[in-house]
């Protein structure tokens, strides 16, 4: 059986670096040939690189009669080439004829073979057109051939290279921390790691949440890394099993401080990779607290680009919406539409049908019915609804939320206090929003908007859709369990935790959480306190946070700290809607890689290692 192992000669230059000076220069170029393309007596191919640099047209002319027997073969063997062979390719640079060959790439200059040394050859069943479409078990095909995955790839590195210059600027020493960690109760699901000593596994990290308040507690000031993160939950779009985060924290500092440092970052990144976007950015960045962030854009990650069609509260207006129960409020936004629009009734009965019609935003039980109608037209929802109070739906949606006509009117009861990232009302309009600027009916604004939320609750009612941290109470933290409160809301704690609020900061880009923060808690009697009096983790789950405790009881220092996702963030920055996109090799909807196969099946001897038996 035959081998492909080469001996082949080193590069002397990339497509990048070559220009007009090079013209008459002998040079070596490793790279992939395409196009290779027979014209008359001549063959022509491209060479491309990945370098950065335009492809490089090869032109090789027929040898004259008298021409050397390995000229001819040389000739021969380029016309033979397949697409996207791996070559190590030798000759001349010369200035390039115009009239000859199609102009594209490099238009200034060509290269004449002298030799090509072929790295490898390509299987017979693997076609590549320039319509191939490669799909995730050929991750590696689709990065070769996708521009637009390269480019992120590049972005990432390049984004990396800037977080690290502008955090060592601040004083931050980069610090890793182990993979390997132990099961604690912080809100997430975990991976565990089984071990081969009976009964006992490590889990991955969630975060290395933990970690570096012990190394806050250990000296170490400022402490940054770029963490890899394992959360066994659902894989919407915007989430992965492994992620990366931008980790950060810093001892002696509380929210002011974190978020002053991550604004000069965000800062440089902006300036660096967003250009003309990060002209209308006014540092320090906007601030809006949770609660104003719920009450007005029914969501607290709002994109401020749609800075209209603001929820109002119009319990006065409609009190018989609250069935007499004085924890509900009524609440209304109308959407506003661009005052253009050709053939409005038809564009905007289209928007109302496609977004009301979706199963996703139907009221779920235990919701107040969505009201919901086209202003000055026969189009509604539960308008019936509104008869009681004498609503006329064209008179006092004009006075009340400036409604003009053909606008959407949509109205709903909620309770008074939130529980959660977003109402039911915030969801519609953000569906409304989204498909209305899709259908050029909403505008839009073309900047981006960065904006914190912060005093946000500090515990939230349990979901049967997040573990939390596993406690007793019917409550867990609304960031994680180790999330300070304001200081003057202490008192609360005992009295009603859930009027709380939390020293927790979020960063939000044009409607995508990027970052979270927050003070922490460096008081052990207050940590110890909140995980079993407030939470109420069972007392065996308790004992898995001594470490912490013993840690923060031996004179830890206030500190407060920050993590970006790193993923979100490049996918965001480089205009993709999926981190896929912008991980090398990411998992799919499943958990799954389909190159490599992962993960896979374990036979039982290889089990019984780990005092483990499929059932």
């Amino acid at each position: 059986m035959a081998y492909r192992l080469v001996h082949y000669p080193p590069a002397t230059a990339t497509l990048a670096e070559l220009d007009k000076s090079a013209i008459a220069k002998s040079v070596t170029i490793h790279g992939y040939l395409l196009n290779v393309r027979v014209v008359k007596q001549m063959v022509f191919a491209n060479l491309v690189d990945f370098s950065g640099g335009h492809n490089l047209q090869v032109v090789s002319f027929l040898p004259r009669k008298d021409a050397k027997p390995a000229a001819e073969a040389l000739h021969t063997q380029l016309a033979s080439l397949k697409n996207w062979t791996p070559v190590a390719l030798s000759g001349i640079i010369v200035r390039r004829d115009p009239a000859i060959g199609k102009r594209m790439g490099n238009l200034d200059i060509e290269l004449v073979p002298e030799r090509i040394h072929v790295l490898n050859s390509i299987s017979d069943d693997l076609m590549i057109t320039r319509d191939s479409n490669f799909g995730p078990e050929d991750r590696h095909l689709q990065i070769r051939f996708d521009h637009r995955l390269r480019r992120a790839l590049w972005s990432r590195a390049k984004i990396a290279s800037i977080c690290r210059s502008e955090l060592e600027r601040h004083g931050f020493l980069e610090v890793e921390t182990p993979i390997l960690f132990k099961s604690t109760p912080e809100g997430a699901r975990e991976f565990l790691v089984p071990t081969r000593q009976k009964g006992l596994m490590y889990a991955l990290p969630q975060s290395p949440q933990q970690y570096k308040q012990i190394l806050m507690a250990s000296g170490v000031r400022r402490y940054f890394q770029f963490a890899k993160c394992f959360r066994d939950e659902d894989l919407r779009a915007d989430r992965q099993p492994e992620f990366t985060q931008l980790d950060l924290e810093m001892s002696f500092a509380g929210a002011n401080d974190v978020m002053t440092v991550m604004e000069a970052l965000v800062k440089r990144i902006w300036e660096d990779r967003r250009g003309e976007l990060s002209e209308n950015l006014k540092f320090p960045l906007r601030r809006l607290s949770y609660d104003t962030a719920i009450s007005t854009y029914g969501s607290d990650k709002p994109d401020l680009r749609f800075d209209h069609s603001k929820i109002r509260d119009v319990t006065v207006i409609l009190p018989h919406l609250q069935n007499s129960d004085p924890n509900l409020i009524v609440e209304a936004f109308a959407l506003k539409m661009k005052s253009s629009l050709n053939s409005p009734h038809q564009s905007i009965n289209r928007l109302f049908d496609d977004v009301f019609s979706r199963t996703e935003l139907q009221a779920k039980k235990g919701d107040q019915p969505v009201i919901a109608f086209i202003h000055n037209s026969n189009i509604a929802r539960n308008a019936e609804l509104l008869q009681r109070a004498k609503f006329d739906t064209r008179e006092h949606a004009s006075r009340f939320l400036s409604a003009r006509d053909n606008e959407i009117v949509v109205i709903q009861a909620r309770r008074r206090i939130a529980n959660g990232g977003n109402t039911h009302l915030g969801v519609i309009r953000d569906a409304l929003l989204k498909e209305g600027h899709a259908q050029q009916i909403v505008s839009r604004a073309i900047m981006d908007e960065i904006v914190w939320i912060t005093d946000f609750p500090l515990f939230k009612l349990d979901s049967v859709l997040e573990p939390g941290q596993g406690g007793e109470s019917g409550l867990s933290s609304t960031h994680h369990p180790f999330t300070a409160p304001r200081m003057e809301d202490i008192p609360l704690l005992e009295k009603n935790p859930l009027q709380a609020k939390a020293e927790h900061f979020d960063l939000v880009v044009n409607g995508v959480e990027i970052g979270g923060g927050s003070v922490r808690i460096h008081d052990a009697g207050l940590q110890k306190y909140i995980l079993e009096d407030i939470i109420k983790v069972p007392q065996q789950r308790l004992l898995q946070f001594d470490h912490l405790l013993k840690v923060l009881a031996s004179g830890c220092p206030p500190h407060a700290g920050m993590a970006l996702g790193y993923d979100r963030l490049i996918a965001l920055l480089n205009g993709m809607d999926s981190v896929r996109d912008v991980i090398a090799f990411p998992k799919n909807g499943k958990g799954a890689d389909p190159l490599i196969g992962s993960p896979g099946l374990v036979g039982d001897k290889d089990l019984q290692g780990y005092y483990l038996k499929q059932v």
